[in-house]
């Protein structure tokens, strides 16, 4: 009877490593990854910062008729930039997918998801931002101030989109790093 109980015992403890050992893996590689892409989405947010402080003052002065600081080439710079931003999303994208993709880890993975979804805002506000870049670039190399206003206008709905888009984004980061704190990432 002696015998019987030391093995329970045994076996119980080594079920209880393997268990300790395997619930800890994913953990660790979770907090790794997490901590590669977080690294990644602050680079491209300090460019997405910028680049948003910077458009604020040109389009919002174009908007209310100050159209000294719109020019061809500040808007060239942010069409530039967007399109770097964009080129870099994918990865940073790919990063957090990496957490998704890993089991016993519900917290991180919720994060991740988040952020995922923070990327998708953020793509979506950059590509419509580029697209009124676009629209009104030609305008501005005309010189063509009226038509530039005349668009403003016509496009006040796109323009409330793109506003609306850029707040959503902000709210699902803002969202997402209440989860990680909140879960203790």
């Amino acid at each position: 009877m002696k015998k019987w109980m030391v093995v329970v015992v045994a076996v119980a403890l080594c079920a209880a490593v393997l268990a300790a050992v395997g619930c800890g893996g994913n953990t660790s590689q979770a907090k790794t990854d997490m901590q590669t892409a977080d690294k990644a989405y602050a680079t491209v947010k300090t460019q997405m910062d910028a680049l948003g402080n910077s458009l604020t003052t040109v389009l919002g002065g174009a908007v209310s008729g100050n159209f000294s600081q719109l020019t061809p080439q500040v808007l060239q710079s942010a069409n530039a930039q967007i399109s770097k931003i964009l080129g870099e999303l994918p990865a940073v994208k790919s990063d957090y997918q990496k957490i998704v993709a890993l089991t016993g880890v519900p917290d991180y993975v919720s994060y991740a998801n988040a952020m995922i979804k923070t990327l998708g805002l953020d793509e979506s506000s950059l590509a419509a931002g580029q697209k009124l870049i676009t629209d009104i670039t030609p305008l501005v190399q005309a010189g063509n101030t009226a038509a530039v206003t005349q668009y403003f206008q016509a496009n006040t709905a796109t323009i409330n989109t793109l506003q609306q888009q850029s707040t959503a984004a902000t709210a699902a980061y803002t969202n997402a790093q209440n989860i990680k704190s909140s879960k203790n990432l």
